[in-house]
């Protein structure tokens, strides 16, 4: 009884456990480097019936690191949350083109408040954000998790 009751509790937990994937990064960047992948990642394929339960979330805060709040940095850098099919073309170009040149295919679907209001995703946030402020791409402020900076809600409904 008691090994029927272990086995049950062990496919029980791994069975609830393989359904939540989560990734915590905490680093450094300097703005010396050109580029720099933080991570690979893979979301569910979005259930057209369930949409709010199907979503995949990246949120999070990006900020200066300085003992006082009075800090302040000229550069801003451009935080991207690329589809493999756009994340290609760019991570090939790094070194060999321009900036604008790299951003050309983004710019056709990313939106963008002031620049593209007809784009019909969201890609992209400047960082670093003012301390304990949204960041200032944020356009949606109830779409932000709680006590953050940024989210991206993802979508996919053609593949998982």
């Amino acid at each position: 009884m008691l090994i029927r009751f272990i086995i049950c509790f062990v496919l029980t937990f791994s069975f609830t456990q393989s359904f939540i994937f989560a990734l915590h990064l905490r680093g450094q960047y300097s703005t010396n480097e050109f580029f720099r992948l933080l991570t690979k990642f893979g979301i569910q394929k979005t259930d057209q019936h369930r949409p709010d339960d199907t979503f995949g979330y990246i949120y999070g805060n990006i900020t200066l690191d300085c003992p006082t709040n009075n800090c302040s940095t000229t550069k801003t850098i451009l935080f991207l949350i690329l589809d493999y099919d756009y994340f290609l073309p760019l991570y090939k170009k790094q070194r060999s083109q321009s900036c604008s040149d790299m951003m050309k295919q983004i710019q056709t679907i990313a939106f963008h408040r002031q620049c593209h209001e007809q784009g019909t995703e969201d890609f992209w946030r400047h960082v670093p954000c003012q301390q304990d402020q949204l960041c200032y791409d944020e356009d949606q402020p109830r779409n932000v998790i709680h006590n953050r900076q940024f989210t991206f809600k993802i979508r996919d409904i053609n593949q998982p």
